[in-house]
This record gives structure tokens, sequence and C-alpha cells, in this order.
């Protein structure tokens, strides 16, 4: 009874130190109780909450598996199970978990049902996906569910009662600088150029992106992009060749997917992931913190930014590719020696990269540049740079790519294949053997079926990498041709060229 009361007091306690935001003595306190009463199925579940708080999301699992073990029928653990299999990218686990809630009647919470369809949705299940959205929708998350809706489904009728809908949660919203009228204005354009509705879509398009360029134009990160450029060529230019080569690995063979959002990474990804030797690691974050690390490894020299590459010895260079190494494969669950990082910034870090993996692999994916550009425009990026929003900004980022991609290809000793999406759809058979040739792989059929391979996909092309190759994607610019004649006059070089190429 001593022992019943006060585990009751101490819980409480424990509860309080939480809503005043003091989780180290709120979990001293659930670690003391469950040493007391290890077969209490709440106070598991009640320390796996904290952890997932805490973003500490292994633990948070290992607490609700635990609570599971005492009391299967815990609909909100393996609800909260879920959540942290979501946050690490587990998507499978975590759609095994929500489905456990959902069986034991956890099915009252829209945010239960959103973050499920989403699950669904990087899963490719867009059929179930799409249920549990409406769900959503019904419990009162209409704007995001609409968001999500709008990528995973196309729509045929401009008067669909959705479209209706986000039409006038719309004009609720707008003038306001919030994230509902963002994600509505992106997915009004979506849906009505599903549609064919152009005129209409564009006008939602470029009001979604006034907003985020508004708020987002102070960081002149189109200019800081120029600059850096600029320093990078310098940089190389002077002591690139003096600079450290790691020696390779057998163990770990990188495959770099680089270019411009939308210009056909995801495509390239699927269908390299479809092999059975590949593990698809999706857009990993460690080439551009290469440039953190590195910097951290020789601050002592007082060198300025990229310019404390001359600094790095052979050490720091094996200790960044350790850093590299590491943390790709703790997502690599196969183990597989064939690594696909797609993340199509990695384009400005090709340098350094080439210096940790002298044997790596590079794609670049070039699209139409009015098409990219375009299309670029059309997304709602997680990343939150203004040169995404404004189409002469996205021009300029367009041009520094492509001579930043022309520096690289005349001063690193390492083959660069180009893959151009128009050709990639028009013969999606023999430009993927040429793109497994390239990467030192062996033909199999699958790979010509990718849109089949089972895997999660969280980038913007979510939807299109499930479906058969199809070709509406190409020459979309035309559909807009009026409002972009300034874009095609700033990109009439690079136009040119693409067209010969």
């Amino acid at each position: 009874m001593t022992i019943r009361v006060h585990k009751e007091l101490s819980a409480e306690h424990a509860r309080s130190l939480v809503q005043q935001g003091d989780y180290d003595g709120a979990i001293k306190i659930y670690k003391e109780l469950v040493s007391i009463n290890p077969s209490d199925a709440k106070l598991h579940h009640d320390l796996g909450v904290i952890y997932y708080l805490l973003k500490q999301y292994q633990l948070a699992i290992q607490c609700g598996s635990q609570a599971i073990v005492l009391d299967q029928n815990r609909a909100l653990t393996h609800y909260h199970i879920g959540l942290s299999y979501n946050e690490i990218g587990n998507f499978e686990a975590a759609n095994v978990s929500f489905n456990k809630a959902y069986d034991l009647g956890y099915n009252q919470d829209r945010s239960f049902f959103l973050t499920w369809g989403n699950i669904l949705r990087y899963l490719g299940d867009f059929s179930k996906a799409e249920e549990m959205l409406l769900q959503a929708y019904k419990y009162g998350a209409q704007i995001q569910a609409i968001s999500c809706l709008s990528s995973i489904k196309l729509f045929q009728d401009q008067n669909d009662p959705m479209i209706k809908q986000a039409k006038l949660l719309f004009e609720n919203c707008e003038g306001k600088n919030n994230e509902q009228t963002k994600k509505l204005g992106f997915a009004l354009g979506k849906m009505l150029d599903d549609c064919g509705n152009y005129q209409q879509a564009f006008s939602y398009y470029a009001k979604a992106n006034q907003i985020m360029y508004n708020h987002l134009r102070a960081d002149n990160a189109v200019i800081a992009l120029e600059r850096e450029s600029n320093t990078l060529k310098e940089v190389f230019t002077l002591i690139g060749r003096q600079l450290p080569n790691c020696c390779p690995d057998d163990n770990f063979k990188p495959i770099f997917i680089v270019g411009l959002p939308r210009s056909g990474t995801s495509l390239v990804e699927q269908i390299l992931a479809s092999h059975s030797q590949v593990y698809a690691a999706g857009e990993l974050p460690y080439g551009p913190n290469l440039v953190k690390h590195s910097r951290k490894l020789v601050e002592h020299s007082g060198k300025s930014y990229l310019w404390h590459y001359e600094e790095l010895d052979k050490k720091h260079m094996q200790q960044l590719k350790d850093f590299y190494v590491d943390g790709a494969n703790k997502k690599n669950h196969t183990k597989r020696k064939v690594i696909v990082d797609k993340l199509p910034d990695n384009y400005f870090h090709l340098g350094l990269l080439s210096k940790l993996f002298p044997h790596m692999v590079v794609i670049n994916c070039i699209r139409h540049p009015l098409d990219v550009c375009l299309s670029m425009y059309f997304t709602y990026f997680s990343r939150k740079w203004s040169f995404y929003y404004d189409l002469k900004d996205i021009a300029r980022q367009y041009k520094c790519y492509q001579r930043t991609m022309n520096f690289w290809k005349n001063n690193l000793d390492i083959p660069i294949l180009d893959v151009k999406y128009d050709s990639l759809v028009g013969d999606i058979k023999t430009k993927s053997k040429q793109i497994m040739s390239h990467c030192g792989l062996d033909w199999q059929p699958q790979c010509a079926q990718f849109y089949k391979h089972e895997r999660s996909v969280q980038t913007a092309s979510v939807w299109q990498v499930r479906q058969p190759i199809y070709n509406s994607s190409i020459g979309r610019w035309r559909n807009y041709k009026e409002h972009i004649i300034f874009l095609e006059e700033m990109l009439s070089d690079e136009i040119s060229i693409y067209t010969k190429s």
C-alpha cells in the first residue's frame, strides 16, 4: 500500500515537472518509480512520452515497447511508438504501430489521421493515404489535408468540392503571412494545373510565392549563393590539387545524384534503388554539414569561410570522411555497400567530396531550364531560402549552378554523367542501362520498372516516382509562356545550350 501511494504522488509530481519544463527531474522520478513497479505499463509509457518530447526517439521506442510487453492493448502507446518511428524515418515500422493503435480504437484525433496519411504517402500507399487524409479533413485539419491530398492525386474537375473549399479557405486566409495561406496557395496551384486551368493555377502559385518571398527576401540568399560559388572556385583553383586524398573504401561506395531540385533526381534515385546492390539513402545532410565540420577542425587558423580548406591535412580529411560514412551507415539498415545520396545541393560540395571519396560516382541531373525553374517555383519547399520563391532569383540560381558544375567538370578527376530528364523519360531502359554502367553496376530488369519498387520517398516527387514513365512534365513551361517571357529572356543562353546538347 505504501508503494502504491508513493507511486501516485510521485507520478503526479513528475507530470507537474514536465509541465514546468523540468524533464530531467521528471525522468529521474519515473526511473525510480519503474524500478519499484517494473510491471506498471503506464509508467513505462509516460517515461517514453518524455523521451519523445526531448527528441530522444530510440529511448522513447524502448520505453513504449516495454509498456506494450506489459499491456499489448495500449492504443495510445502504439500511437506514440509510431510517432517516434515517424521522426526517425522508419515509416514501415511507424505504419505498423499506427495500424495497431487504430485497430485498438484510437480513431478520434485529427493529428493521428494526418500523420498516418503522410506516412502512407511516403510509403506509396496512396489509396489508403487518401482515406486517412480525408478523415483528418473530416476532423477539422482541412488545410493540412488538402495540401497533402493535392500531392498524391490528379484532379480533373475544377468544380471539385475540395477545390471549391480550398478557394474559400484561401480567401479567408488571404493577406495573412502564415503557413496555412502558403500551403493552400501551392495546393490550389497544383490542383488547378491538373485541371488545365493554367491562368488560375499561376495566379495562386504567384500569390503563395510572393508571401514566401516577402518573408524571406531579407536573407539575400541568391547573392550569398553567387558569392560563395565564386569563392569556392577561387579556392579550388589555387589549392584544390594540394588537398589530401583519402584512401578508397571497398565497403563504402557512394553515388551522388546532384542537380537542381525538380530536375529528375528522385527519378534517377528510384531507378538505382531498384537495384539489389544499392541502398538509396534519400537526401542526406552530411555533404553540407562537412563544410561546418571542417571549419571546426581548423577554427584556430582564423581563415575565412572556404579558405579554411587550405588548413586541412590528411588527419582532418580522414575525420571528415568518417563523419560522413558514420552518418550514412547509421541510416543504412540494409548494410549494402553502394549508397545513393540524392541531395541536389551536393553539387556545391563535389570538390571536397571528391577528396574524401576519390572513386565516388556522380550523376548530374539536368532538365530544360524553363521546366526546372517553373517546377521549383511551383513547389513549397521545406528549405526556406528566398531564391526558391522568385522567378528572377530562381534564374540566377540556375545560372550559378551551371557555372559551378562547369567548373567541376573542368577541374575534378572524377567522371560526371549528365542525365537529361527529357532523354531519360523518352527511353527509360537505354538510359537506365547507361546509368548502371556509369555506376559500375550490372543491369537488372526491375530497374526499368522502378515505380514498382517499395521504399519510402519524402521529396516533392513522392507521387511521380510511383508512376510509370509519363512525359506530361516535358515542355510544361509552354502552358505558362505568357507569364515567363522575362524568364525566357534571362535564360536564353542556357536554353540554347540545353537544346543543342
